[in-house]
């Protein structure tokens, strides 16, 4: 009767120790999301089982007790992890300290509560393992078949993923790693009691609170680092969306300037410039009105080229922006051989000033270009009293009486 306990307690043993690594097994798989078929989760798990048996046996065999069995478990579970599943370096050491952490609080609870019922003192527990004591290895079986509620617990999707995001926080991470640290210290410091001969119903009673204290410990620092760990993530996301909001913005930005530009001179296109204008209008503010256009463009594309003519459309707007104010002023090429420029300001005279300055730069342009360059144009102010067709009449009428003027002299090159 007393063989077929032992033999009952043996099964329950690598019963419980098979499953126990099976839901490690699944634990990994599941939070490193890992798709495999349930006979390599078994094959694993079985693996794992020899591998621990083995292990948990030489250290009895060494006499090695519960703090140096458990110091050199945390090594061996690290490098199965590392070198048979291939866990990243930050998730293998997470895992192994919930393992361990997990599973040492187990047995030290349950061997702690199998002193008390036996009248034992814990020093009956030091070895992990004895093969023909049956009483301490139920107490094994149990620790083990309680532990895989914990790991069970992290193979629920709804579970695994916060542990995701925990691991692959690197700030939080660093926390929960001392945290469990400090955590797996104190139990092994508990470990330290069962290696005295004599320990009395306090010293039992300590160890048992010991274990629930460090249990709840345990799982109020991983909610708190959990948690902690997903504001990180949102704060990081809201980062990487007012990023690309801020790109979407420069796009929209660098969009709507490529709608309102023309694109050869670079500057505002008749569409941008008629809407800035009426804006200035509406707003009733003061200005002067010039329009501006090319003697000659026809005769310099039809004659000597379109890149000259090009080149006579670039060297008169560089000269209107010499003197123009970028802040204050408004430029727009107004069609195909005709500027406007809107003075913001200044008077009539002062803008007709600019203006001859402007059409003296444009003729020793033309001189330097080896092309025959000359403007023509009409400066009208804007007093609120008119609209802009009116106003834009006004300065058409100007600027051809001047166009006019300057076709009598070269009337080969001019045309009205």
């Amino acid at each position: 009767m007393l063989n077929l306990t032992r033999y009952a307690a043996l099964l329950a043993y690598g019963g419980s120790h098979i499953y126990y690594n099976y839901c490690i097994i699944c634990m990994l798989y599941c939070v490193l999301q890992r798709s495999v078929k349930p006979k390599t989760v078994w094959r694993d798990a079985i693996c794992l089982f020899g591998i621990n048996t083995v292990y948990f046996g030489v250290c009895s065999a060494l006499g090695f007790g519960l703090l140096k069995n458990f110091s050199l478990f945390w090594l061996v579970f690290y490098l199965q992890e590392r070198f048979l599943f291939h866990v990243p370096k930050n998730a293998a050491r997470f895992f192994t300290l919930y393992v361990t952490l997990c599973t040492l609080s187990n047995i030290l609870f349950y061997y702690g509560f199998a002193a008390v019922l036996m009248g034992e003192p814990l020093s009956y527990f030091e070895n992990v393992f004895h093969p023909m004591d049956f009483r301490k290895i139920y107490a094994l079986s149990v620790s083990y078949m309680s532990t895989t509620f914990a790991l069970r617990y992290c193979t629920k999707e709804k579970n695994a993923a916060p542990l995701r995001h925990l691991i692959s926080s690197m700030n939080q991470m660093g926390f929960m790693l001392v945290s469990m640290g400090v955590l797996f210290g104190y139990l092994l410091f508990q470990g330290i009691m069962y290696g005295s001969l004599h320990s009395g119903l306090l010293e039992k009673i300590w160890s048992l609170s010991g274990c629930i204290y460090i249990s709840a410990g345990f799982r109020i620092t991983l909610r708190y680092a959990i948690k902690l760990s997903y504001l990180y993530h949102l704060d990081e996301k809201n980062m990487q969306l007012q990023q690309a909001l801020d790109r979407q913005k420069r796009d929209v930005s660098d969009l709507i300037d490529v709608a309102d530009m023309d694109t050869l001179t670079k500057i505002r296109n008749h569409a941008a410039g008629m809407k800035e204008i009426q804006n200035w209008i509406a707003q009733k503010q003061p200005f002067v009105l010039c329009l501006i256009d090319l003697d000659g463009l026809k005769y310099t594309n039809d004659f000597i080229g379109h890149d000259a003519g090009d080149r006579y459309l670039l060297k008169v707007v560089e000269a209107i922006e010499q003197h123009c104010r970028q802040d204050r002023d408004l430029l727009w090429r107004h069609g195909g051989d005709e500027f406007m420029l809107a003075y913001a300001g200044v008077s009539v005279i002062e803008a007709y000033g600019r203006m001859e300055c402007i059409a003296e730069r444009v003729s020793q342009a033309g001189a330097e270009q080896g092309i025959p360059m000359q403007i023509s144009f009409g400066v009208e102010g804007w007093d609120g009293s008119c609209n802009f067709d009116t106003l834009f009449a006004k300065v058409d009428e100007q600027m051809y009486r001047m166009k006019h003027k300057h076709k009598q002299h070269s009337p080969q090159l001019v045309r009205e």
